[in-house]
């Protein structure tokens, strides 16, 4: 093994950036010093991997050639000053940065380069442009005519050259919007122009492109790949990858597709090609994938015309139509070439990573403090298989990312005020897991075992779960569709408190039923289309707990609530208690704002369809609930005398001795029987308030 050292700038393939010495070969340290940028060419394949790499300067990547970079041991920067850029970096100083709308930038700077040695034709003035074509690396330069005129050149005249390239529209605008305080970009005409805040020119200052790692070519996976062995790590300052990404991130089938199928149709265009790989979905199986192939498939030709997909293998399960597919393959891939460890172990933040596939985690704090979790991150365009990409984020933004595979984990996991975005999963246990003030929108997710979980999720389809999670605190979904949610298993343990909140939701296709084992749900305006709950006299379910659904089925006024001792539903604009157990009792509790020293009354009339049983009006203190706590005592109790068929009422009066919140509580305990609820009435001095 050799230490080689980049001194001088310049392409990893030419000896010269080597001090003359010789290029790094396999089982190589390499270290390349401050100051000087390497350009990576080649491609390692066949190496058992570097040594090491010690970054001081900038490493960033040929994006238009096959690349590998082989690592058997660690990415550091001993001084702390190095750059990964997976991506060609361009540093812009008085270039223009325009574009013409269709997705293509134009970067240009003018330098003075030599003399004109003829004589500018006769009417031609003397402001000459002579356009040079860059196609590779500064070389094949020729020279065109701008204009339709034949041009002579002057001797003697100076003249200026302008060099031109193109990047892709949305890696400039991913680098100016990392950087909004400094850069700004408007509309003139027909270009987008990319200024500095303190000048229209942007030759004041410097700004860096990153020209993103090109797609790979038709039969290929990726183009630039970093492998890793099992324990390699990418410990660097800074680290920005950008690859080449589709339009569109993923679409539905158009048809069925049968068991051995080798083609699909899709409704929308993925603008595919031999190579690719994809994530189907499939609506015959509820949670991840059994198959073999989890869902994940090689595309072995398309036809754009007809969407039509082939695939390299035939399909192991059936797939029914509005199945999802999504893109499953980037042009980076960052893989080891065994285990699970984590690329980055230190506290590293504003890593960018675009087009990227990644086969474990990126990074994984196992730490519950959100201080040692990277911040400031975003990953966009990406693609997870295998494990999460990452776990551990502040701050960060996880946007238009796929996962795929019948991955063990989530696409992301210990998410803190973060933004999940246009994201998809294939096939896996969570799609999206833990973290607080979060927000996860407009998301894809097929074959889960379990929904994303403790956070804001608006927006996103849940299809073919096995089951919802109601193990975690403080979840909302806000118009999110859930379809054939099952369950297998229920939790043992009582200590599974949900509080998820769901508002304007859709549960569709299930026979079964929902919410299993949860121990306490409110919906808000949310449609049951199938089968609504099932078990949810579940044993482990304190008598307490209580799950609600307000303007139940998008009916207004419509209430419907489930608990232990059996279910209220909303029957002819009155309540009708459904006694299911003799054991615990069915009950609606009302909040009541009382004042100081005010006698409070209610009237609570009533009708049952049973003799025996018990029907009571309570008012207690939330501090002291008898359903929570057997010895506490309500402060006020009225019972219903035992009177089948016929209206009776119950009445409460309490003075409280300090203005507080208490709860007024109807309640009716049989083992079978109705008892339906015709008026609630509150009496103030003056007025007669209808609660009920």
């Amino acid at each position: 093994m050799a230490t080689r050292t980049a001194s001088v700038s310049g392409n990893w393939s030419n000896i010269t950036t080597w001090g003359g010495s010789a290029v790094p070969i396999n089982g190589d340290a390499v270290v390349i010093d401050s100051d000087v940028e390497v350009l990576f060419d080649v491609d390692e394949t066949v190496f058992t991997g570097l040594a090491s790499m010690d970054i001081n300067g900038i490493f960033h990547v040929k994006p238009d050639m096959v690349t590998c970079l082989k690592m058997n041991g660690n990415i550091i920067s001993t001084d702390g000053t190095g750059a990964l850029y997976i991506g060609k970096r361009l540093i812009v100083s008085d270039f223009s940065l325009t574009t013409d709308k269709t997705n293509v930038y134009e970067v240009a700077r003018t330098l003075l380069v030599g003399t004109v040695e003829e004589t500018l034709g006769v009417g031609f003035n003397n402001a000459l442009d002579i356009l040079v074509d860059i196609a590779v690396d500064n070389e094949n330069i020729r020279l065109k005519s701008l204009g339709e005129d034949e041009m002579m050149l002057d001797i003697s005249q100076e003249f200026r050259v302008n060099y031109r390239s193109t990047v892709s529209l949305s890696t400039i605008l991913n680098y100016i919007e990392d950087h909004t305080s400094t850069y700004y970009y408007d509309e003139t005409g027909n270009n987008l122009y990319i200024h500095t805040s303190d000048s229209s020119n942007p030759s004041t200052k410097t700004i860096t492109v990153i020209e993103p790692i090109n797609r790979p070519a038709a039969g290929s996976e990726s183009r630039c790949q970093l492998i890793f062995n099992s324990t390699g790590t990418i410990n660097i300052p800074t680290i920005r990858m950008y690859g080449w990404y589709p339009d569109k991130e993923f679409t539905q089938l158009d048809a069925d597709a049968d068991l051995n199928a080798t083609q699909i149709v899709l409704k929308e265009d993925l603008g595919l090609q031999a190579g690719d790989k994809i994530g189907i979905g499939c609506g015959t199986v509820n949670g991840q994938l059994t198959e073999t192939a989890k869902g994940y498939y090689t595309v072995s030709s398309y036809n754009a015309e007809t969407k039509t997909v082939t695939l390299t293998a035939g399909l192991q399960t059936a797939r029914l139509i509005n199945d999802y597919v999504c893109i499953g393959s980037r042009p980076i891939k960052i893989s080891r070439t065994s285990g699970t460890v984590e690329y980055i172990t230190t506290k590293i933040d504003n890593i960018v990573l675009i087009g990227v596939l990644i086969d474990t985690y990126l990074v994984r704090y196992s730490a519950l403090a959100t201080s040692v979790y990277t911040e400031n991150t975003i990953i966009n365009h990406c693609t997870s298989s295998n494990k999460s990409i990452g776990i551990g984020f502040i701050n960060s933004q996880i946007l238009n990312t796929t996962r795929v595979g019948g991955a063990s984990s989530s696409i992301c996991g210990k998410i803190f005020s973060s933004i999940i975005d246009n994201c998809v999963s294939i096939s896996g246990v969570l799609p999206i897991s833990g973290g607080f003030n979060s927000i996860i929108t407009d998301c894809i997710c097929q074959n889960n075992d379990d929904t994303a979980t403790g956070m804001n999720i608006k927006n996103c389809i849940f299809k073919n779960l096995k089951m919802i999670s109601d193990s975690y605190n403080k979840t909302r979904y806000k118009n999110c569709e859930f379809s054939s949610a099952e369950t297998i298993t229920e939790p043992t343990s009582t200590n599974y408190i949900c509080t998820a909140i769901f508002e304007s939701c859709i549960f569709k296709e299930n026979t079964i039923g929902y919410f299993p084992s949860a121990l306490g749900i409110k919906l808000f305006n949310c449609l049951f289309e199938g089968t609504e709950l099932q078990n949810y006299k579940w044993v482990a379910r304190d008598p307490s707990q209580i799950i609600e659904s307000f303007d139940h089925n998008q009916i207004v006024g419509n209430y419907k609530a489930w608990m232990k001792g059996g279910k209220i539903i909303t029957e002819n604009n009155r309540l009708k208690f459904i006694c299911e157990s003799s054991s615990y009792p069915v009950f609606r509790d009302y909040k009541i704002l009382v004042q100081k020293n005010k006698i409070e009354r209610f009237r609570i009339i009533g009708i049952k369809d049973f003799t025996g049983g018990t029907i009571k009006a309570e008012l207690i203190d939330p501090a002291n609930d008898p359903l929570i706590d057997p010895t506490a005592t309500p402060l006020v109790t009225s019972s219903m005398a035992d009177i089948k068929d016929t209206d009776v009422s119950m009445n409460i009066n309490y003075k409280s001795l300090k203005a507080q919140e208490l709860i007024l509580r109807i309640s009716a305990k049989n083992n079978t029987g109705n008892y339906i609820l015709k008026e609630l009435v509150r009496f103030n001095r003056r007025s007669r308030e209808v609660i009920q």
